[in-house]
């Protein structure tokens, strides 16, 4: 028979077994639940980032359509061609209307030697009308090599932007540059 004792100290080894059970089991279930909990989120990042990149690329790929589009214009390149003021600045609402509409942060066209004859931002006093942009990676290879893209910072708004750019021919001759800007702010916003 046990003395009063030894029960005591048998019934406090088994309280401390069982609480320590316990604890441990509270830790299991608590690391699984956290490790699922993580798997969870880390999942649904993993899709919402999958579909955020697929979202951008689809935008970028409206933008990378207008320089084309404006490459392949008559209009567009018939005034490049003559270099004739009023032809030219008879473009000017079409690309402000473009860039509206397509929300690239400008539109313009480069005469052959890197200088903006037309601009979407004609009207602003900021406008670029007049800039050389000869110098621009965006100009020199899209002369060179037809189409170019650059991320680069804006010369007059100092903003990070992709230039997207594409020559113009008329006749197997090079006469300008199309270039759209997008500013990321504005694609983040959307």
């Amino acid at each position: 028979m046990m003395s009063r004792g030894e029960k005591r100290v048998r019934l406090g080894i088994v309280a401390v077994v069982v609480v320590a059970a316990i604890v441990a089991a509270f830790a299991a279930v608590e690391r699984v639940s956290s490790r699922r909990a993580v798997d969870g989120v880390s999942r649904n990042a993993a899709a919402s980032a999958i579909l955020l990149a697929a979202s951008f690329r689809r935008e970028l790929d409206k933008f990378r359509l207008v320089p084309i589009v404006l490459a392949d214009d008559a209009e567009a390149r018939a005034a490049l061609a003559s270099g004739d003021p009023a032809r030219l600045a008879a473009l000017n609402p079409k690309l402000e209307a473009l860039s509206r509409e397509t929300r690239a942060a400008n539109v313009y066209l480069l005469d052959a030697r890197g200088t903006v004859v037309v601009a979407s931002n004609w009207r602003r006093p900021d406008s670029f009308l007049g800039d050389y942009y000869g110098f621009r990676s965006y100009f020199r290879t899209a002369w060179r090599k037809g189409a170019a893209e650059q991320f680069a910072l804006g010369q007059r708004s100092k903003r990070a932007g992709l230039y997207i750019s594409r020559r113009l021919l008329d006749r197997g001759r090079v006469v300008g540059v199309v270039v759209v800007k997008v500013d990321f702010d504005a694609l983040e916003r959307e």
